[in-house]
């Protein structure tokens, strides 16, 4: 899986009275926070919430060979 390189993030679970919590942090640190009857289902939440952060970045090899691409197309190099 690619590696993030902005910094939305989701903490937790946690433990919060008699629910669970998660802590989606976006890109300008800002944290929103989403409550939960069990565990599971705060973690379930994460997981969706990981994977959309994580399904718009691309890995370092594709990164070059886009740049590779645009140096030949456009700059002509």
């Amino acid at each position: 899986m690619a590696r993030r390189t902005s910094t939305e993030r989701v903490h937790g679970p946690y433990k919060h009275g008699r629910r669970w919590r998660i802590a989606v942090v976006n890109a300008g640190g800002r944290k929103d926070y989403h409550a939960f009857e069990t565990r599971k289902e705060a973690e379930t939440v994460k997981r969706q919430i990981e994977r959309r952060l994580y399904c718009d970045q691309r890995s370092v090899g594709q990164s070059i060979m886009e740049y590779r691409d645009y140096q030949e197309k456009v700059k002509g190099n």
